[in-house]
């Protein structure tokens, strides 16, 4: 008998010492989950073994076996652990452990594009998190919420959760909330924003060994690079980042890594780089059936076979790219967006019966009450509940029929702003990359705002067996008609310049307008469609010495170093489509020296109302400003020149498309 009580302090020491080596397997994993997932999942399963059934260490345990399997990309397995942790931490009320399971769960679902659901498992988690005030917790929720709202382009929102997150959270969340907002400030085109961020994000990436937030870093500062025309040093962030991911096993990473690489190196004139590391891509999304990332290569492999003659297999993966983008938007889009309102809708309708209950209890209390009152009360408050209940019939058909309306206008809103959107896809896929243009004319920028979605506006950019051809485009309207219009009119020049081998200008812009003119009357009379386009479009020779322009109701602006205004080179008073009187588009040959700038503008620019008084802008003004910004480079104009169109417009409404292009010789 004296035996036993040793051997229970016996057990109990076992017992102790367990669960401490638990809590020390559970910190080999957090240090090794980042750096490498398969060490951590070998210390996940040894823990899983030392723990007690029914403790909160195996919570940890299942909770780490499952961010384990989905780090690797494994996800159905991650999710069943997951499963297993949240029944486990509800049967024993373990708050901490349910809010994480919830919250990876979330997690898991972000990663797979199941928006609505993950931001339900997430807000879960955050209501569990700041019960038990676990600040670290609540700030990887609002990470993970931002997140959310960065993929369906909601950036106001994704802002504040990322920023509170920041505020709330520990050194490592901290790495991941800078890494998301580099991302959310590369998609707002806020360069400096987003090359601040990616460098803390670094920073605290390297702090705490975590090759995921320095990989996103990395990629985020390639792509900036990549942006603004600095190709050798993308390729430099790009190939550090894609060092990572290949330790890491990151396959998805490693697929929009190799896009941005290919994009690099057919900037830099490696047309066979380009090639390999964008089929790399595709073929790497391709066995991961990441859609997104299939399609981004795909697009990208698509050009570069075009550039080299090989129109069958371009037109394939050209295929693809539409097929796939076709998938993306019009159902994996359009189903997370209705489960999110499915979810606000449930929530609503909880509400409204809520206070039609109320509503009932109340009433039956003040029937009990008037019945006291006898007989005449009774008629009274007969006839009042009758007039009443008719009332409340009448209003809640009336609410029920009203709110079954909103529901299919809201419906048909979103179904055709996502048409739009879809619209805004295919239009961005004849625009073509500044990067492109860059690589050609390294002291040069394109700045490009549409009113809407879609625009009417586009700029236009092909390589000759002669040189090259850049122009700026203004269709007739603006929005989806002006972006029906703006197809036909790329289209037109494509095949003017392809098939009828048209390089000069003036002889560019009279074949253009036969085939705009005959694909829009084609059905109709002569008499009923006159849209059509006004250009301004330069050609280059091959060694950029030759440059020649024609313009459509366009006019070119040369400002030379030595001069203290402007040469105008006017167009022809007449657009690229019907017209009352046909003239042959005349080409201008100019004799430009090293220095010389050329800028070619949309009327959307001048045309805007503003300045503090509600006054259109004019061309006027907008000379006179690119006269005073002269002496500073061309990318720096085109950063001046965009925030003086905004600070003019202030809260006006931008009145058409805005486009307009600089060169400088």
């Amino acid at each position: 008998m004296k035996r036993l009580p040793a051997c229970i302090f016996l057990l109990f020491c076992l017992g102790a010492s367990a669960q401490q080596a638990a809590v020390s397997l559970h910190d080999s994993v957090d240090t090794y989950i980042f750096s490498n997932p398969e060490k951590a999942l070998e210390f996940s399963n040894r823990e899983l073994k030392i723990s007690n059934p029914s403790s909160e260490a195996r919570v940890q345990a299942l909770l780490d076996l499952g961010t384990c399997h989905y780090y690797s990309d494994k996800y159905e397995l991650g999710r069943e652990f997951l499963v297993k942790a949240q029944k486990l931490a509800e049967k024993i009320h373990d708050e901490d452990g349910k809010a994480w399971a919830l919250f990876y769960t979330g997690d898991l679902e972000i990663l797979e594009g199941k928006y609505g659901s993950a931001v339900e498992h997430i807000s879960r988690a955050q209501s569990l998190f700041n019960k038990t005030d676990n600040s670290k917790g609540r700030a990887m929720c609002l990470n993970g919420l931002g997140a959310i709202h960065l993929q369906q382009q909601n950036y106001e929102k994704a802002m504040s959760y990322f920023k509170g997150a920041l505020k709330h959270g520990d050194k490592i969340t901290k790495g991941d909330s800078y890494a998301n907002l580099s991302k959310l400030y590369l998609e707002m085109e806020g360069y400096s924003g987003a090359k601040s961020s990616a460098k803390n994000a670094l920073r605290l990436g390297i702090e705490n060994e975590d090759q995921y937030v320095q990989s996103t870093a990395y990629d985020v500062l390639g792509t900036i690079e990549l942006k603004r025309g600095n190709f050798w040093a993308a390729e430099r962030y790009l190939q550090k980042a894609i060092k990572l991911k290949l330790y890491l096993e990151d396959l998805q990473g490693l697929a929009i890594s190799y896009v941005d690489l290919a994009k690099a190196k057919r900037a830099t004139g490696q047309p066979d780089s380009a090639a390999y590391f964008s089929l790399l891509a595709y073929n790497i999304a391709n066995e991961i059936g990441a859609k997104e990332e299939i399609k981004n290569a795909a697009f990208l492999y698509s050009k570069i076979l075009a550039t080299r003659g090989l129109y069958d297999s371009a037109f394939y993966y050209q295929n693809q790219y539409v097929q796939l983008s076709t998938e993306l938007f019009n159902q994996k889009v359009s189903k997370k967006m209705a489960e999110m309102e499915a979810a606000i809708s449930i929530k609503e309708n909880n509400q409204r019966i809520m206070l039609l209950e109320q509503d009932k209890k109340f009433a039956e209390k003040s029937t009990r009450l008037y019945l006291i009152t006898g007989g005449v009360g009774i008629l009274l408050l007969s006839i009042t509940v009758f007039f009443v209940f008719n009332r409340y019939r009448f209003k809640k058909k009336s609410h029920d029929k009203l709110a079954a309306t909103n529901a299919i206008i809201e419906h048909q809103n979103t179904e055709i702003l996502q048409s739009i959107r879809y619209a805004k896809r295919l239009q961005e896929a004849i625009l073509p990359e500044k990067e492109r243009i860059k690589s050609v004319f390294p002291k040069s920028f394109v700045s490009y705002f549409p009113k809407d979605i879609v625009a009417g506006d586009f700029y236009w950019f092909e390589k000759t067996t002669l040189g090259y051809l850049l122009a700026c485009c203004d269709c007739t309207g603006h929005g989806v008609p002006g972006a029906m219009v703006s197809i036909v009119c790329s289209n037109a020049m494509n095949r003017a310049v392809r098939e009828m081998k048209h390089t000069i200008p003036g002889e560019l812009l009279d074949e253009t307008r036969r085939l705009v003119v005959e694909n829009f009357n084609q059905h109709t009379s002569e008499s009923q469609v006159r849209d059509g386009m006004d250009v301004g479009i330069l050609s280059f020779s091959n060694d950029l010495s030759a440059v020649q322009f024609a313009g459509a109701h366009h006019a070119l602006w040369i400002l030379r170093p030595d001069a203290d205004d402007f040469e105008i080179v006017k167009g022809n008073k007449a657009p690229v489509g019907k017209f009352d009187r046909y003239e042959p588009f005349s080409t201008h040959d100019l004799s430009l020296k090293s220095g010389d700038r050329l800028y070619l503008f949309t009327d959307g620019y001048a045309d805007q109302f503003g300045g503090g008084e509600g006054k259109k802008m004019k061309t006027p003004v907008v000379r006179q400003y690119i006269l005073s910004i002269r002496h500073e480079s061309l990318i720096r104009q085109q950063q001046l020149l965009e925030d003086f169109f905004f600070q003019w417009k202030g809260s006006e409404d931008q009145v058409d498309d805005v486009c307009f292009m600089g060169v400088e010789i």
